[in-house]
């Protein structure tokens, strides 16, 4: 089951505000035959920007596929394993694992450090020059 999420900023009694109150009000009132509801709260994830997903496709792997000689996936593969590698200890406790982040799994502060991280590399390991996102079309 999906279940979405809403976000909200708290008035000065302490009430939400939803960006999108229809919407909240449309799910609610799908779900409200099966009884009792149940709600739970965080800080809001601010999710990537498309923007971000344009520039690092259309600019940053392509600009560095170009340098390198590798293909666009090979690149975002390459960076990725470089920057998003993580490790987890298996449950028994014996073996550390490793995978690789997806960008799909990025909030906006990952990914404005993800695309940082990929610029110095490309300047450093294949001389290439990456163009601030307002210099360029995408």
């Amino acid at each position: 089951m999906v279940i979405p999420r809403f976000h909200f900023r708290l008035d000065k009694e302490g009430w939400p505000i939803y960006d999108r109150p229809e919407v909240v009000r449309a799910y609610l009132e799908s779900i409200a035959h099966k009884g009792d509801l149940e709600a739970s709260f965080q800080p809001w994830r601010k999710e990537k920007s498309l923007q971000q997903l344009r520039y690092i496709h259309g600019v940053i792997f392509a600009l560095c596929a170009e340098a390198s000689g590798y293909t666009r996936e090979e690149v975002k593969g390459l960076l990725k394993s470089q920057f998003l590698t993580e490790y987890v200890t298996s449950p028994d406790g014996k073996k550390k694992l490793s995978y690789v982040r997806s960008l799909a799994d990025l909030t906006m502060a990952e990914m404005s450090q993800f695309i940082d991280d990929c610029i110095i590399l490309a300047a450093k390991h294949w001389s290439c020059v990456i163009p601030e996102p307002e210099e360029v079309i995408v």
